[in-house]
């Protein structure tokens, strides 16, 4: 759910905004999509484990933080598209921990126990996996 509100965001984002790259490229430079996946990581990574080692949170972040520093130093975004993917993948990690009760409670009496389905994005297309179980 998490990564569905972080990708959403993020190519929704890119689509309206078209920023030219620092290196023109092309116009998809706002906001730093691999900064968004990465913080959304650590922060998944610091809520799931951060209770267990504080070095779980800070490897998380640290690893994050040298991604947008990273897609700086290669001169493929600007300081504030990092940052702003930063903030997307917190968000969303942490709305995601917050949506995710509410709609188990609505959906999950309503459906066997047996089902799942795991949406998937390449970077082309958005598709899913259905699981039945027997």
């Amino acid at each position: 759910m998490g990564t569905g509100i972080m990708l959403g965001t993020v190519l929704g984002l890119k689509k309206i905004t078209s920023i030219t790259r620092p290196d023109d490229s092309s116009n998809d430079s706002f906001p730093s999509g691999h900064t968004a996946n990465a913080f959304f990581g650590a922060t998944v990574l610091a809520t799931e484990y951060g209770d267990q080692s504080v070095w779980y949170t800070i490897g998380g972040y640290t690893v994050a933080t040298a991604t947008g520093t990273f897609r700086m130093l290669n001169n493929r975004h600007w300081l504030s598209d990092v940052l702003v993917g930063a903030g997307i993948g917190i968000l969303s990690a942490k709305a995601s921990y917050i949506i995710y009760p509410w709609i188990k409670k609505q959906i999950a009496p309503k459906l066997p126990s047996n089902v799942s389905f795991v949406p998937v994005y390449n970077g082309y297309a958005v598709t899913g996996n259905l699981t039945i179980g027997f």
